[in-house]
């Protein structure tokens, strides 16, 4: 009874303070069935169909004609400049330790060598520039997460999950924040989107959430 107590409370305490660290224990019985490998054959053809096929949309629909006419009085963005300064902004805000691409460089390394943030600025406004990168920024890893246990090893059953450089998440991380910034001043960011608004909850907090009021609340437990 002390340690079921012990545990609520401490998941309690996470919910304030660490939500991602309570998503890794929430998640802990699910590491036997992430050791279930799929077929790497199946694997490949599967996520293949989806991402190499060429998709051509439709360039005349209705609703763009209608969106270029209500964007008509909206200011162009201004151009993104990468500064020094907005290089070690971003270092910031990423996480020191988490899974690095092929090259194996975590972003601690990058925050800590100041002497080359000025270096890597400059090259990260060659690419906005010039409109082009070298092919190892957008190069990583992926690894396959199982959804559902109960499915077992399906291809369908897994999604993907990237591990790209941290010069790739400078450099993206750098036009989010100057394409938010433009889009939050014209206004641009409908109440409803919470998944790309900040300081909003977002989809597991959620559920989270609808956990505790719809099952929790009725059996008088706590998360």
């Amino acid at each position: 009874m002390y340690e079921t107590r012990y545990k609520q409370w401490r998941h309690n305490q996470l919910f304030k303070t660490d939500q991602k660290q309570l998503y890794q224990e929430l998640g802990a019985q699910q590491e036997k069935a992430k050791q279930v490998v799929p077929d790497a054959a199946e694997s490949r053809k599967f996520w293949s169909d989806l991402w190499d096929q060429p998709v051509q949309h439709n360039s005349k629909a209705e609703w763009l004609s209608q969106q270029r006419m209500q964007a008509k009085s909206i200011p162009q963005q201004p151009n993104i400049c990468i500064t020094r300064d907005a290089v070690e902004q971003q270092l910031k805000v990423m996480a020191n330790w988490k899974a690095p691409s092929l090259h194996k460089v975590h972003a601690f390394w990058i925050n800590n060598f100041r002497k080359i943030h000025g270096r890597i600025a400059k090259h990260l406004q060659q690419c906005l520039t010039e409109g082009t990168v070298p092919e190892w920024i957008v190069l990583g890893r992926t690894k396959l997460a199982m959804k559902d246990e109960t499915k077992g090893a399906q291809v369908g059953n897994y999604r993907p999950i990237a591990c790209l450089p941290t010069t790739f998440k400078l450099l993206t991380g750098n036009m989010a924040k100057h394409i938010y910034g433009h889009l939050d001043r014209n206004a641009l960011l409908t109440d409803e989107r919470k998944g790309c608004r900040r300081n909003t909850r977002g989809t597991k907090d959620q559920i989270l959430i609808d956990k505790m009021v719809l099952k929790n609340c009725r059996r008088r437990h706590t998360i």
